[in-house]
C-alpha cells in the first residue's frame, strides 16, 4: 500500500483537486482517504483530532466524487482493536469506495433561488446539538437552526465510544433512524454552520440511497443569512448577543453585568434535547409481514400474497439483472453491428429512439425469471410495494435502479468490474460458444422463422477490430434493408415477433450458463476484453456469424456504401427540422423538410419510412388527403411494420368517416408500437366510441324496454346521491294498511305508501305504486290548459309522484320515457329544483351535456345553496374529464353538506384525477372516520389505492367493504381488476365469476370477464360475455362502451391476419 500525503495548502483549499490534478487517482483503484486514530482523547471538545480528520476526509470524498464520476475513492480508519493495549492488532474500517449516484454541489445563488422560489427542493440543516441551542462556545457568529428545514446533528451519525475515534454507524440504521423523516423522493440541499460537518451528513445520506443530494459549498454566516427569506431565519441568532443566566437563574440586563461562565442549565437543556432526539431516532419503520412464494392466497377471495422476504426479493432482482444483461449482451438479442459505415451513435439517440426495445426486453425477461422462481406478478407487485415504497429499503431500491440503468451500463461499460462469477478466463471462449449454440437451438425450436435471413453481403472492407466495436446496445440502429430480389416480401421484425424472439433467446442463454454462478453481461464483457487477441478474434467471428439471426432490428440487413454515419446524421437533422416546423404550425415548411430528408439516404433504406409517415401526417393537416394516402402506402411498402404509417392511414379513415377502418388501422399501430404507443391508446378509445355508438344505436332500438329494476345496491346508490329528494316534505308516519288503494279515490294514501316503500328500500313495491300514480296523473296533467289553475296541494302531490316515477324509469334504463315524465312534472312546477336537477342528470346519461349544463345553471339560480346541484354537476364534470371544474363544484357541495358519503367520495376522486393526490387521500381518510359503515367509501378508496399500486391496502379495504355489503358485486369486480393488473388471470376470473353469481345482470362484470378471456386467447368464451354485457346494459352509453370493447377485440383478431402473427404473440397468456 502506498501512502500519499496531501500538502497543507491543498488540504486547506481543495484536497480533491490536488488528488485529481496530481494524477493520484486513476482507474487502477480503489483508493482510500486514510484516517488514523492517534489515540489522543481531549476532554470537553466536540470533535477529537482524529474525528476532525474524518470530517476533512468526508469533504474531500465529496469533492472528488463530484469531480470524477468514475473514481473509486473510499474512506478508511485504522485503530487499535484494544485501546488499552499498545500491542493490540490494528483494525481497518472502510466505507464508500464508490458513490451510488453522482454527488451534486450547490452554490450560494442556487440555494437562495431554491428557498426563495419555493422550489420542490428540501433543506437539511446540519448543526451539533450544542450549536442548535447555542449553549456551547463556538467560533461561529451564528447559532440556532433554519425554520422549515430538517435537522441532523453530525455526532448522531457516529458510534458512541469515548476512548477512541468514533466511526460511522451502519447505513441501514442511519436511514431508519437519523434520516427517518427525510423525503427520499425529493431533491435536498445540505447546509450547515461548518462545511465539513455538512459533507459528512451529505455523504451518508447519499450512501443511504437518496438519489439527489446537493452539498452547499458555503457555510451559513451573517452574509448568507441576510439573503434568506425572513420566516426561514427566525430561529437563527447571533452568538455575540447571547446572555447567560446568572447563578440564581436570572438574566442581568445591565450594561456592566459580566457574562458568567456556563452553568448546569446548559447541561439540562442539552440532556432534554438528547432525550428528544433519542426518542426520535428510535422510530423505525415496521418491517412487513413476509412469506415465501405460495399460491395459497388464491384459495379465497380478496387475498393478496404476502411480500417475499427481502433476501428473496433481492435474489429475484439479481436474477433479472443477470439474465437481461446476457440477453442484451454480445451474442444475445443485441449483437455487435457489423456495418463498417456505422461506427458511432449517441446515448441520447439510443434512449429516445430505442429505449422502448430495452424496456420490453426487461419486461419479457422478468416474466421468464418469475416463472423460474415460481412467483407471479401479484407476489412481485406486493414485494415491490413493501420494500421499495413502504420500507424504502436502500438495497432493494439500488437493485431495481441497477436493472433500469442497464442500458446505460452496457453502453458505457464501467472502468472497473468486480468479478463475482465462477467462470474462469480459460473457459470464456467455450462459454460464448455454448451461448451461441444454446440460442440457435432455442430459436430453431421456438421461432424457426428467425433463422432464415438473407445472406450477409460482403463488406467493401473488413469490419473494425472487436475492441473498436462495442458489444452492447449501440447496434440498435435503424440499419435498413433492400427489397429482396425475386419479389420476396421484406421481413423486418415487428414488436410482437421481437417479444417471441426474446423469450427464445432467454431460454437459450439460460441453458448455456446454467452451471455458472453469478455471471452477467458486464462481467462476461470484462472477461472477453482480457482474453488474448486470438480468442477475441474467435468471439468476433461468432458475433458476425450470428448477426443475421440473433438481433432484433431487421431480418434482412444490407450494407449500402452511401449509408454513412454522416448521411444518417444529416437525415435525422433534416427530419428534426421538419418536426419542429410542424410543431410551430408551419406545416408547408415541414413538408419541404420531410421531402428533403428523402434525398439524404437511399430510397430503399428503411429509414425513409419515417420521413414518408411524417410527411403523410403533414399532408393530412393541409387537407392533401391523396398525397397523405400515397405517402403512407409508400412507407408500408418500404417498412411493412411502420407504426406511424398505420396511424396516418387511421387518421385518413377518420377524415372520411369510416370509423371501422380507422379503428383497424389504429389498433395495428398500437400493436406494432408496443410501449411506445401510449397516445395511440387514447386514439383507439376515441375512435372505438364512434364504432360502438353506431352499433349501439341499432341494438338499442331493437332492445325491449323491460323496466326491470337492477339490484338493490344500485338503486340505493342513486337515491343516496340526493340530500333532499323530491319526497322529503312528505311524512310517512301514517301509512294505510289497505291492500287496494285506487289512485282515483286514494291518491294521497297511495303516494304516502309508495314513499314509505321507497324509504324502506322495498323498491319493486315502490316502483309499482309510483307507476299506478303516474298512470292516473299523467292524463290529467296533459289535459290541463293552465297548470297554475290546479289546486296547490294537488300540484305538489302530482309533481312528487311524477318525479319519482321518472326516477324509477331512469333507474330501469328507460331514460327517454323518464325525460318525458319529468318534463310533465316541470310543466306543473318549473321551479321544482329536484326535478330540474334530475332532468339534467337524464340528459347527461343521453350525452346532451350542453343542455344539462344550462339546467344546472337554472337550478343554481333557483337555489344557490342546494348541495345536490353542485354534487351532480361535479359528477358530470368528472365524466367529461374536466377535473379542475369538478373539484370546484364538489368543493361547493362539501361546503353546503358534509353528511353524505357520496359527496366525500366524489370530491376525493375529483382531487385525485386533478393530480392533488395527497389531498385526495386525506379526504378519503376523513370520510372513513365520518362514515365507518359505508362500503362505498372503502370501495372508491380502494380504487384510488390500487391505481397508485398499493394493492395490499386496496384489497384490505375492498374485503371490508364486501363484508359490509355482500350483495354488491363492485367490490369483487375491483378486486378482479387488481389481479388483472398483476397479470393473475385465474384469480381475476374467479372474482369476476363470483360477482356475476351475485348479480347476473352486471354488464361491467360480463365486460371484465370477456376482456380477460380474450387476453388469454379464449375467443369464443370472450365473445359470449361481450354479447352478455351488451344484453344486460341499462343505458345507451353502457351499450356503446360494450360495443366499443367488442369492436376493439375483433380488430385485434383481424390484426393477426394482417400482420401474420398468432394471437398468443400479441396477448399475454398467464393461466396459472
Amino acid at each position: 500500500m502506498t501512502l500519499v500525503a496531501i500538502p497543507t495548502a491543498a488540504r486547506a483549499e481543495n484536497p480533491a483537486a490536488f488528488l485529481v490534478e496530481a494524477g493520484v487517482l486513476h482507474e487502477e483503484g480503489p483508493f482510500y482517504l486514510h484516517v488514523q486514530d492517534k489515540g489522543v482523547v481531549l476532554p470537553d471538545v466536540q470533535w477529537q483530532p482524529s474525528e476532525e480528520d474524518l470530517l476533512r476526509a468526508a469533504y474531500t470524498w465529496w469533492l472528488a466524487h463530484a469531480s470524477v464520476a468514475t473514481v473509486t475513492l473510499g474512506i478508511a480508519l485504522t485503530r487499535r482493536q484494544d485501546v488499552a493495549n499498545p500491542d493490540s492488532d490494528m483494525e481497518m474500517l472502510t466505507v464508500a469506495e464508490t458513490s451510488p449516484v453522482k454527488p451534486n454541489n450547490a452554490l450560494e445563488d442556487d440555494f437562495i433561488e431554491d428557498v426563495s422560489a419555493a422550489a420542490p427542493v428540501a433543506t437539511l440543516f446540519v448543526a451539533s446539538r450544542a450549536m442548535y441551542h447555542g449553549v456551547a462556545a463556538s467560533s461561529c457568529d451564528l447559532a440556532g437552526y433554519l425554520s422549515g428545514a430538517e435537522h441532523v446533528a453530525p455526532e448522531d451519525l457516529l458510534t458512541t465510544e469515548t476512548d477512541r475515534c468514533r466511526w460511522l454507524l451502519p447505513i441501514e440504521s442511519l436511514k431508519a433512524g437519523v434520516f427517518s423523516d427525510v423525503d427520499y423522493s425529493q431533491p435536498i440541499n445540505v447546509l450547515g454552520f461548518h462545511r465539513q460537518e455538512a459533507a459528512l451528513v451529505a455523504m451518508t445520506l447519499l450512501l443511504s440511497g437518496h438519489p439527489s443530494v446537493r452539498l452547499c459549498l458555503f457555510e451559513l454566516d451573517p452574509t448568507v443569512l441576510s439573503k434568506l427569506p425572513g420566516p426561514m431565519t427566525a430561529t437563527v441568532f447571533s452568538t455575540a448577543g447571547v446572555l447567560q443566566p446568572n447563578t440564581s437563574g436570572d438574566f442581568d440586563l445591565s450594561a456592566s453585568a459580566p457574562v458568567p461562565a456556563e452553568n448546569s442549565s446548559n447541561a439540562e437543556i442539552a440532556a432534554a434535547f438528547d432525550a428528544e432526539v433519542a426518542a426520535t431516532t428510535k422510530k423505525v419503520k415496521p418491517m412487513p409481514q413476509v412469506a415465501r412464494a405460495s399460491r395459497e392466497y388464491r384459495e379465497a377471495f380478496f387475498t393478496m400474497p404476502l411480500p417475499l422476504p427481502k433476501a428473496a426479493f433481492l435474489e429475484v432482482a439479481a436474477a433479472i439483472y443477470r439474465a437481461t444483461s446476457l440477453v442484451l449482451a454480445p451474442l444475445g438479442v443485441l449483437c455487435p453491428n457489423p456495418n463498417p459505415n456505422l461506427t458511432e451513435t449517441s446515448m441520447l439517440e439510443l434512449k429516445t429512439k430505442h429505449g422502448h426495445i430495452l424496456q420490453e426486453i426487461i419486461e419479457v425477461v422478468s416474466d421468464m425469471v418469475y416463472a423460474d422462481f415460481d412467483v407471479d406478478e401479484s407476489i412481485m407487485a406486493m414485494s415491490a410495494q413493501a420494500w421499495l415504497h413502504d420500507v424504502n429499503d436502500a438495497e432493494c431500491n439500488a437493485a431495481m435502479s441497477k436493472i433500469n440503468q442497464l442500458g446505460t451500463t452496457l453502453r458505457d461499460s464501467p472502468a472497473v468490474v468486480e468479478l463475482r462469477t465462477t467462470l474462469a478466463p480459460a473457459n470464456v471462449v467455450a462459454t460464448v460458444g455454448a451461448i451461441v449454440d444454446g440460442i440457435s437451438a432455442s430459436l430453431a425450436h421456438k421461432v424457426p422463422w428467425a433463422l432464415t435471413p438473407a445472406p450477409l453481403p460482403d463488406f467493401s472492407h473488413p469490419p473494425p477490430p472487436l475492441e473498436h466495436m462495442t458489444m452492447y446496445p449501440t447496434v440498435v440502429y435503424a440499419l435498413g434493408y433492400q427489397r429482396p430480389a425475386g419479389g420476396r416480401a421484406a421481413t423486418k421484425q415487428s414488436t410482437l415477433q421481437v417479444k417471441a424472439k426474446v423469450q427464445a433467446v432467454y431460454e437459450g442463454v439460460r441453458s448455456a450458463v446454467a452451471g455458472i454462478k453469478d455471471l452477467d453481461g458486464v462481467q462476461l464483457q470484462a472477461l472477453v476484453e482480457c482474453l488474448p487477441p486470438a480468442d477475441r478474434a474467435d468471439i468476433a467471428d461468432l458475433a458476425i456469424a450470428t448477426f443475421g439471426t440473433h438481433h432484433v432490428v431487421n431480418d434482412d440487413v444490407f450494407v449500402d456504401p452511401r449509408l454513412t454515419q454522416a448521411a444518417q446524421a444529416r437525415f435525422r437533422a433534416v427530419l428534426s427540422q421538419g418536426s419542429r416546423a410542424q410543431s410551430r404550425g408551419d406545416v408547408e415548411d415541414a413538408v419541404r423538410h420531410f421531402s428533403t430528408a428523402l434525398n439524404c439516404v437511399p430510397l430503399h433504406h428503411a429509414s425513409v419510412a419515417d420521413a414518408l409517415a411524417k410527411r403523410a401526417m403533414a399532408h393530412l393537416s393541409l387537407g392533401n388527403l391523396e398525397q397523405a394516402r400515397a405517402d403512407s402506402q409508400a412507407a408500408l411498402a418500404v417498412a411493412p411494420f411502420c407504426m406511424e404509417a398505420y396511424a396516418a392511414l387511421g387518421a385518413l379513415a377518420e377524415k372520411a368517416g369510416d370509423h371501422e377502418d380507422a379503428l383497424q388501422m389504429h389498433v395495428l399501430a398500437f400493436i406494432l408500437g408496443g410501449s411506445r404507443a401510449v397516445e395511440q391508446a387514447d386514439v383507439i378509445e376515441r375512435v372505438s366510441k364512434h364504432v360502438g355508438r353506431a352499433k349501439a344505436k341499432e341494438i338499442w332500438a331493437a332492445m325491449e324496454m323491460r323496466h326491470d329494476l337492477p339490484s338493490r345496491w344500485l338503486v340505493d346508490s342513486y337515491f343516496q346521491s340526493f340530500y333532499r329528494d323530491a319526497d322529503y316534505p312528505i311524512s310517512t308516519v301514517a301509512v294505510s294498511k289497505l291492500s287496494e288503494l285506487p289512485p282515483e279515490t286514494h291518491l294521497e294514501p297511495l303516494l304516502v305508501r309508495a314513499i314509505h316503500h321507497k324509504r324502506a328500500r322495498r323498491y319493486k313495491e315502490a316502483q309499482t305504486d309510483f307507476a299506478a300514480l303516474a298512470a292516473h296523473v299523467l292524463p290529467l296533467v296533459r289535459e290541463l290548459d293552465d297548470p297554475a289553475a290546479l289546486d296547490s296541494a294537488d300540484r305538489k302531490r302530482f309533481v312528487i309522484a311524477l318525479n319519482l316515477h321518472a326516477s324509477f324509469l331512469y333507474i330501469a334504463g328507460d331514460v327517454n320515457s323518464a325525460l318525458g315524465v319529468i318534463d310533465e312534472a316541470l310543466r306543473l312546477d318549473p321551479e321544482h329544483v329536484n326535478s330540474v336537477l334530475k332532468k339534467a342528470g337524464f340528459l347527461v346519461e343521453l350525452g346532451d351535456f350542453d343542455d344539462a349544463t344550462e339546467l344546472f345553471a337554472e337550478a343554481t339560480s333557483l337555489d344557490p345553496n342546494n348541495a345536490d346541484i353542485y354534487l351532480h354537476q361535479g359528477q358530470m364534470e368528472l365524466i367529461l374529464c374536466e377535473y379542475p371544474a369538478a373539484v370546484s363544484s364538489l368543493r361547493r357541495a362539501m361546503a353546503r353538506c358534509e353528511t353524505m358519503y357520496v359527496t366525500h367520495v366524489s370530491y376525493g376522486m375529483a382531487l385525485y384525477k386533478a393530480g392533488s393526490v395527497y389531498q385526495s387521500l386525506d379526504v378519503f381518510k376523513t370520510a372513513l372516520e365520518l362514515f365507518p359503515e359505508s362500503h362505498e367509501v372503502r370501495l372508491f378508496y380502494g380504487d384510488v389505492l390500487s391505481d397508485r399500486g398499493d394493492y395490499g391496502q386496496a384489497m384490505a379495504h375492498l374485503k371490508t367493504a364486501y363484508e359490509m355489503s355482500p350483495e354488491c358485486p363492485l367490490h369483487l369486480l375491483n378486486a378482479g381488476r387488481i389481479f388483472v393488473a398483476t397479470n393473475d388471470a385465474a384469480h381475476a376470473i374467479a372474482h369476476f365469476e363470483e360477482a356475476l353469481r351475485l348479480d347476473a345482470k352486471s354488464s361491467a362484470g360480463h365486460l371484465d370477464l370477456a376482456q380477460v378471456y380474450f387476453a388469454q386467447g379464449n375467443v369464443s368464451e370472450a365473445m359470449k360475455h361481450f354479447d352478455a354485457a351488451i344484453d344486460t346494459c341499462r343505458f345507451l352509453p353502457e351499450v356503446e362502451d360494450a360495443c366499443a370493447c367488442r369492436a376493439v377485440a375483433l380488430m385485434q383478431l383481424r390484426a393477426t391476419e394482417i400482420l401474420g402473427v398468432d394471437l398468443r404473440h400479441m396477448l399475454k397468456n398467464k393461466n396459472k
